[in-house]
């Protein structure tokens, strides 16, 4: 079905898509591609690695390192200056206004860096500033790029839009005062193509922020909500939502289709495609959103909307989350009933560490822990300190930690109703021989997890993505193996 001409759609190109000039090429191509269907604003993530660079660049003006970190934002600008070169065949007289219009850009990112030299203190505020040069960088020299192949274009500061908290590093949208902005604008953006500087904000009061992982895909949703845009596209390498990681599961597959509840359970369980902020705004507004390899305009990728795939009865995948740790509180025998749970997620809360699944046994006097194997050795310290006084008097076994450990979960929209899917899943577990350490039904009834030893969940995942022959999702938690490639 042919979208409607007079609503917007809202396109969003990730690190990798324009960080280099022959992936440059591909994100110019899918422009043009698009330009007469339909009034069009883009989304850009930082180029290539320079997020990481920035950070880099800010770490050292803390140390009193200024010429190291100057000499970042001169890697910063070249980048730029040669995507240009390359994209537009290096005119001398437009080549010559994207540098003027970086070496403008980057004026005010090393009086930052400098004035962070002279404290020699990084600030999350002050960090947030120059990140937000990432981004901006990208989409100021995605525009002259545009520009200078005819195409009228205009570049925006999400941050003229985008109204946060003061939370650094991981900023909450305040929606309406992003909303009535974005409302303010739009008709405005209907003639020209307009390209957003991602995963940025600013607060009330003007100050900048930016909006933690995945945060252009926040930018790009919140933006379709505001312009209410018949689609969201969200292009990268990778092609679609793979069934599993094809280093384990050598016949993985793409899934085509599911809801946008089954994404925001996926997001819920680690996936690292997706992040539940990203994907509320979409829930709210009922925006589809469209998963595609930047460099094929045509490609199937996979469709995400209100209603999921024809098929109510079908598994959707499965996710396997690896690089955790297992952790056990559980009471003596002649320990007098407490609320043994409250006290360990309590204790967990106190100390920022964030539970991935919990299960309490029966008779509340023994509770399992699933957290990342990173934060395991604070959680130990936290629950220690927590609960030393019934640990010293006996009424508690010393807390057990196993690691590392693998949580696989099934997720189906309707999984209540396909009872015969986890007995399936226990089943061939066993056949293995693999025992299960842990189990946990999901609140939403769309997921049902299980916990076993890290070592065997490979061999675990290739049975299950065979016994079920269905769409089985591989993806890993953040800081562990990140196979995707973008």
């Amino acid at each position: 079905m042919p979208l409607p001409p007079d609503r917007f759609r809202v396109f969003k190109f990730d690190e990798p898509s324009v960080g280099s000039a022959q992936r440059l090429g591909h994100v110019l191509a899918r422009i043009d591609h698009e330009l007469q269907r339909s009034p069009l604003a883009v989304v850009v993530a930082p180029m290539g690695d320079t997020a990481d660079w920035l950070l880099d660049a800010v770490a050292a003006a803390a140390q009193g390192r200024f010429d190291e970190a100057d000499a970042i934002v001169d890697r910063l600008a070249q980048l730029a200056v040669d995507s240009a070169r390359h994209a537009l065949g290096a005119p001398a007289a437009e080549l010559q206004g994207v540098q003027l219009a970086v070496t403008f850009l980057v004026m005010p990112l090393r009086k930052v860096l400098l004035g962070i030299s002279l404290l020699r203190e990084q600030t999350p505020q002050a960090t947030d500033l120059v990140l937000s040069f990432g981004p901006r960088v990208s989409a100021s020299v995605m525009t002259a790029i545009l520009r200078g192949r005819g195409v009228e274009a205009a570049f925006v500061d999400a941050r003229t839009w985008t109204i946060t908290d003061a939370c650094f590093g991981d900023a909450a949208i305040d929606w309406p005062a992003t909303e009535a902005l974005l409302h303010a604008r739009r008709e405005g953006w209907r003639d020209v193509i307009t390209v957003h500087a991602g995963s940025i904000g600013q607060t009330a009061d003007g100050r900048t922020t930016t909006l933690g992982r995945n945060g252009a895909d926040l930018t790009a949703t919140l933006l379709a909500r505001g312009l209410d845009a018949s689609a969201l596209v969200i292009c990268s390498d990778t092609p679609a939502l793979m069934t599993a990681d094809p280093l384990i599961v050598a016949d993985a597959r793409a899934v085509r289709h599911l809801s946008t509840l089954e994404a925001l359970e996926l997001a819920h369980l680690g996936a690292p495609r997706f992040h539940g902020r990203t994907l509320l705004p979409l829930l709210a507004s009922g925006i589809p959103l469209l998963l595609r390899p930047t460099a094929d305009p045509d490609a199937a990728g996979t469709r995400i909307d209100a209603a999921g795939a024809a098929d109510p009865t079908r598994l959707t995948c499965i996710v396997a989350l690896e690089q955790l740790a297992l952790l056990e509180v559980r009471a003596t025998a002649l320990a007098r009933p407490t609320p043994l749970g409250l006290h360990v997620l309590a204790a967990l809360d106190a100390d920022a560490v964030q539970p991935i699944a919990a299960c309490l046994a029966a008779h509340g006097q023994a509770i399992s822990v699933v957290v990342s194997a990173s934060s395991a050795p604070t959680a130990i310290a936290a629950l220690d300190a927590a609960l030393t006084d019934p640990l010293a008097e006996g009424l508690l076994e010393p807390i057990s930690l196993r690691a590392p450990v693998t949580l696989v979960s099934l997720v189906a929209e309707h999984l209540l109703d396909r009872p015969e899917l986890t007995g399936q899943l226990h089943a061939t577990l066993a056949r293995l021989g693999v025992p299960v350490l842990a189990s946990n039904q999901g609140a939403s009834a769309r997921s049902t997890s299980v916990v076993l030893d890290g070592h065997a969940a490979p061999e675990a995942l290739r049975a299950l993505h065979a016994a079920f022959n269905l769409n089985v999702l591989a993806q890993l938690i953040p800081g562990a193996r990140d196979l995707r490639g973008d």
